[in-house]
């Protein structure tokens, strides 16, 4: 089976990017052909490992394939005449869209393949965001039309994926072909988090969507009840906003905490959760969260909003960690934390629980399911 993966860029040390990567080498390494569609250049370096055997292709276009009104992005038309031009002249089976840029234009090709859109985020997370963000009036009903574009190029997919029941049932009011697959990882390490350092670790860009600005609030209540204790935000912020990262940094000294508070991107994230005793994750919405998965797998306590959606897949209250209801309550977010920093026992009775996470995330759970969906789409070709 001959099966191709879209995306805009390979050159971002990031969630969606790795968890594709890692499904396409899976496939790759049992038995699928494999190709990586690229719409930007090759990285100068990758940040990810990829299968020998997985092709890659690189359009080389130049701007940022974001499309956040589609049908007024000038470089749309390049990038959609060169798909065009490549699908028809490769021929595959399968073309999976990862949800932004490529998800406007792939269902118009008619190359013969079958066409799938699998969704990293939230339906309505622009809506959540611009809601949550910002009190433009113009700027919160782009949002809403970015939904509807979300929901009207879904769709003319043969298939619709997205990743937690909760995005499976707002997507049922809509398409009627949507299946719910999770993320899956493939991080296996070798040892644990043993819970004894005084280290909190967040992982993710430094975008507002994670919401490190109500964690660095939070913190420094903890820091005023636990001075021996260190947070480190491992993370980039891609070029995206560097006045919103400014803005961290004034925070953060505003606040009187350390800058090392920010650590930047690691080329061994496994390992910075295993000498992390505490997980925690602040974002405003979420499309599954990987990094509270991967945390998990390392054995980690998990502390995260009940955002829409992902977490609650993931923590379960009581058991392998806390979530706070409320969406940027600072008090109940420092609250968690202290709560885990002053009870050892709870602590790592929630980290040897979140080991637990890999009997339904596991890679042998996860991958059969979508070899079951491309085989079905196949056979009713």
């Amino acid at each position: 089976m001959k099966i191709a993966y879209c995306i805009s860029a390979l050159n971002h040390q990031a969630g969606m990017e790795r968890i594709i990567i890692d499904k396409v080498n899976w496939l790759s390494r049992h038995g699928y052909d494999m190709t990586i569609i690229v719409g930007n250049s090759a990285p100068e370096t990758m940040p990810f490992d990829i299968d020998p055997a997985v092709n890659l292709v690189y359009f080389g276009i130049e701007g940022t394939l974001s499309f956040e009104i589609p049908f007024l992005d000038p470089v749309l038309k390049e990038y959609r005449a060169r798909l065009s031009e490549h699908l028809n002249a490769v021929h595959y089976d399968i073309v999976v869209s990862t949800g932004v840029a490529d998800s406007h234009v792939l269902y118009k090709i008619k190359d013969g393949s079958r066409k799938v859109v699998e969704y990293h985020f939230a339906l309505h997370h622009e809506e959540y965001f611009r809601k949550a963000y910002h009190q433009n009036l113009i700027y919160r009903l782009k949002g809403k039309l970015l939904t509807w574009c979300t929901i009207a190029n879904g769709r003319r997919y043969d298939r619709v994926v997205v990743l937690t029941d909760g995005d499976y049932n707002e997507w049922r009011r809509y398409p009627r072909h949507v299946v719910k697959i999770s993320n899956t990882s493939l991080i296996n390490p070798s040892q644990v988090s043993t819970c004894d350092s005084h280290e909190v670790i967040a992982v993710g860009r430094l975008s507002a969507q994670k919401g490190f600005d109500y964690l660095i609030d939070a913190w420094a209540i903890v820091a005023q009840r636990h001075p021996d204790w260190n947070l480190s935000i491992y993370g980039c912020d891609n070029g995206e906003d560097n006045a919103r990262v400014q803005a961290m940094y004034d925070k953060i000294d505003a606040l009187q905490l350390s800058r090392d508070i920010i650590k930047g991107s690691t080329d061994n994230i496994v390992q910075r959760y295993i000498d992390s005793s505490i997980m925690v994750s602040s974002s405003r919405y979420e499309g599954f969260s990987l990094v509270l998965l991967e945390a998990g797998l390392c054995g980690l306590p998990l502390i995260a909003y009940d955002c829409l959606h992902g977490p609650s897949e993931i923590v379960d209250n009581g058991v392998n960690g806390i979530l706070i209801p409320k969406v940027g309550d600072i008090q109940a977010l420092a609250d968690a934390i202290c709560h885990l920093i002053e009870n050892e026992p709870l602590r790592k009775q929630m980290g040897q629980q979140a080991l637990n996470l890999k009997s339904r995330f596991s890679p042998d759970i996860i991958m059969p399911q979508w070899e079951h969906l491309f085989n079905s789409l196949l056979s009713q070709k």
